[in-house]
């Protein structure tokens, strides 16, 4: 969770939930991504809108997934978002995806849609 903490939330897609009669709704706030290169931004609103579709194609999974999730945090004593962990190093579970999307650019995507 540390990896949370890294990087400039100011200069953020963000992704908002709240409850409604139904459970819930998502929405996608692109008001703060001023200072983001074209790779940034596509990035960041390609995987926001990958957790808008996750959350609203099954909600019960991604609830469950949630609740797995926390479990995990609390079984590794990460009771919160914010983790002061001094014997991790700075880069562990960091993944760089504009690299990954870079190495991407000259192979053909092999994606099948699974819905």
């Amino acid at each position: 969770m540390k990896e949370l903490l890294k990087g400039d939330f100011g200069n953020s897609i963000r992704l908002l939930i709240t409850p409604n009669d139904k459970g819930f709704s998502c929405a996608i706030d692109t008001s703060l991504k001023n200072k983001m290169n074209a790779e940034e931004q596509e990035l960041c609103l390609t995987i926001t809108r990958g957790l808008v579709k996750q959350a609203t194609s099954d909600p019960h999974g991604t609830f469950l997934l949630g609740v797995k999730a926390f479990a995990e945090d609390r079984k590794n004593g990460q009771n919160d978002l914010i983790q002061n962990n001094n014997n991790q190093k700075e880069d562990d579970n960091v993944i760089d995806f504009l690299k990954f999307l870079e190495s991407k650019k000259t192979k053909k995507l092999d994606y099948e849609d699974p819905f």
